[in-house]
């Protein structure tokens, strides 16, 4: 059986485990990202409630639409943790 026949070289596979890593790390980024503009939403919606100077700005809006990125961001990471850590960790202990 020739190297191509069994299925996927060691080089396909450590690659493979290194995209899987790398989009778990980049979906955790934008999972801090979108956080962190929720966060600064919530609290100009708190301390400046009624603030004239951001009445042009849908903070609640803008909240309700980061939450909803992040439950899309969270199901995705959720998602490709496993085959990342689980790929990760057989990496490691070789």
């Amino acid at each position: 059986m020739g190297p191509r026949e069994g299925g996927a070289t060691e080089t396909e596979r450590a690659d493979s485990r290194l995209l899987t890593a790398q989009k778990l790390v980049e979906l955790e980024g934008l999972e801090t990202g979108v956080s962190g503009k929720r966060a600064l939403w919530q609290t100009l919606s708190s301390v400046f409630h009624g603030d004239p100077r951001l009445a042009q700005f849908n903070l609640d809006g803008l909240i309700a639409r980061a939450e909803e990125q992040l439950e899309g961001i969270g199901e995705q990471r959720i998602a490709v943790a496993p085959d990342a850590l689980t790929e990760q960790a057989t990496t490691a202990r070789r």
